[in-house]
C-alpha cells in the first residue's frame, strides 16, 4: 500500500472515530440536560393505557428488548396523554434488571409519572438516569472512539502550534483525559445509588483520569517548560522523521 493510501485511510479511520466520539459527548450532554431538568418536574398522578415489550433481533443470537408505554394524566385542570418511559436510548440486552422494575410498577392501573410544570405536554414515567448505558457510552468513548479524537487533537495542536509558536501540542494528553473523562463524574455525583459495582469502578476509573489531568493541564498552564519534550526525546523524533 502506498503511503497516500495509508494517509487516507488513516484519515478515513480518525475521522469516523471522531465523528463517532462526537456524537457520543452530545447524547451524554443532552443525557444528562434531560436528567437534571426531571429532578425540577412535578409528581402527577397517570393511569396506564397500555405497556409492551418490543424485542429487536439483531442476530440470531442476540435480541434487545424495548419496554414501551402509553399513559393518561391531568395536570392544572388539561388532560394529557404521555409515552415516554425513560431517558434512555434506544434498546438493549443489558438493563434488564430495571426494565423488569418498571414492568413492575407498570402493573399497577394508577402510577406516578413526572410532568415538566414549563410544558405540561412533556413528561416521563421513570426520571431516573439509564446508567447502564451511560456507562456503555462513556466506556465507548474512551476506546475505541476516543482513539480517533487523539490523533485529531494532536493534529489540530501541532498545527496551531506552528501557526503560533506556542507550546500547545504539550496539552494534548491531559486535554484529552479530562474531556473523555469528565463525564464519568455526572453517574458518580447523581446516580451512585443506582449503580452496580461494574459501573461503579469503571466510572471511577475515568472519573480519576480526568481530575488528574484537569490537575496536570492547570500545573502545565502554570509551568512553560512541563510537557516540553527533551532535548534527547527531539533528536529521536527528529531522526525517526528523516527515517
Amino acid at each position: 500500500m502506498s503511503k497516500l493510501w495509508e494517509k487516507i485511510l488513516g484519515t478515513l479511520v480518525v475521522s469516523v472515530f471522531s465523528l463517532a466520539a462526537i456524537a457520543l459527548i452530545g447524547l451524554l450532554a443532552n443525557l444528562f440536560f434531560l436528567h437534571a431538568s426531571a429532578q425540577h418536574w412535578v409528581s402527577t398522578p397517570a393511569k396506564v393505557l397500555n405497556w409492551n415489550i418490543i424485542q429487536s433481533k439483531r442476530s440470531s443470537k442476540s435480541s434487545h428488548e424495548k419496554l414501551v408505554v402509553n399513559y393518561h394524566y391531568l395536570y392544572q385542570q388539561q388532560e394529557h396523554t404521555g409515552s415516554q418511559l425513560d431517558f434512555s436510548i434506544g434498546s438493549d440486552n443489558f438493563s434488564g434488571r430495571h426494565r423488569r422494575q418498571q414492568m413492575e410498577a407498570l402493573r399497577k392501573d394508577q402510577i406516578t409519572i413526572w410532568v415538566n410544570p414549563q410544558s405540561p405536554a412533556q413528561s416521563v414515567f421513570d426520571r431516573s438516569l439509564p446508567v447502564q448505558q451511560a456507562t456503555f457510552m462513556i466506556f465507548f468513548l474512551i476506546f475505541p472512539c476516543g482513539l480517533g479524537t487523539l490523533f485529531l487533537w494532536v493534529y489540530l495542536l501541532k498545527g496551531l502550534q506552528k501557526i503560533t509558536g506556542l507550546q500547545t501540542e504539550r496539552f494534548s494528553m491531559p486535554f484529552w483525559f479530562f474531556l473523555h473523562g469528565m463525564p464519568a463524574l455526572y453517574p458518580l455525583l447523581f446516580s451512585f445509588s443506582e449503580l452496580s459495582t461494574g459501573p461503579i469502578l469503571i466510572l471511577s476509573v475515568f472519573s480519576i483520569l480526568a481530575l488528574c489531568s484537569l490537575i496536570e493541564l492547570i500545573r502545565r498552564l502554570f509551568n512553560p517548560e512541563r510537557g516540553r519534550p527533551k532535548i534527547a526525546d527531539l533528536k529521536i523524533i527528529t531522526a525517526i522523521r528523516r527515517n
